[in-house]
């Protein structure tokens, strides 16, 4: 058994996704880098890897705003799976961009 429940995964799961809806609202990206330890790994399949809460804030933070990152406010989730063996939850979420009209 893992150091945390699938209820517990679950309710942090929950509160992140409300988390992102709200930063699509405020555009507060510095706060999203928060949910993330001081030792993380951030994977970004086109821009390749950051180490560390810090350099996630910076490297989201100007992502997102500038083109195209400043034009995608939503990530709805197409799937996700909870480990609790290991603490994981792995999911996908599709970036959206605004219409243009």
């Amino acid at each position: 058994m893992g150091q945390w429940s699938r209820e517990e995964l679950e309710e942090a799961w929950r509160r992140y996704q409300e988390s992102v809806v709200d930063v699509g609202k405020t555009w507060d990206w510095s706060s999203y880098a928060d949910h993330f330890t001081e030792d993380a790994r951030y994977v970004a399949h086109a821009l390749g890897n950051m180490e560390g809460r810090e350099n996630i804030r910076e490297w989201i933070v100007s992502t997102m705003n500038t083109f195209p990152g400043s034009e995608m406010p939503t990530y709805p989730v197409e799937w996700y799976s909870i480990d609790t063996d290991k603490g994981w939850v792995i999911f996908k979420n599709i970036n959206t961009r605004r219409d243009r009209g």
